[in-house]
């Protein structure tokens, strides 16, 4: 039966072309270090205006979270950093 499909042409999963791949690693990675940073400011606005409007001190709490989520966005990309690029 394998005889009767290689005379007909059939390729084999050997012979397929596969494309190694389609996005480069190299490209991924660093979108995903840089997309810390925007993803953070998110979460610590959001969390520093909510905690702002619940205690009546609108910008102080946001900015706390701002800054404390930048720092944090920071650390991690100096993490990913040293297990990515080994």
């Amino acid at each position: 039966m394998d005889k009767r499909a290689a005379e007909k042409g059939a390729s084999t999963p050997s012979k397929r072309l596969i494309p190694k791949e389609l996005i480069p690693k190299e490209f991924l990675k660093v979108l995903a270090v840089w997309s810390l940073i925007p993803g953070y400011l998110v979460a610590g606005g959001f969390i520093g205006y909510v905690l702002d409007r619940w205690l009546k001190l609108f910008p102080y709490l946001t900015g706390v979270g701002l800054i404390l989520a930048l720092l944090m966005a920071v650390r991690d990309m100096l993490r990913l950093r040293e297990i990515m690029w080994r």
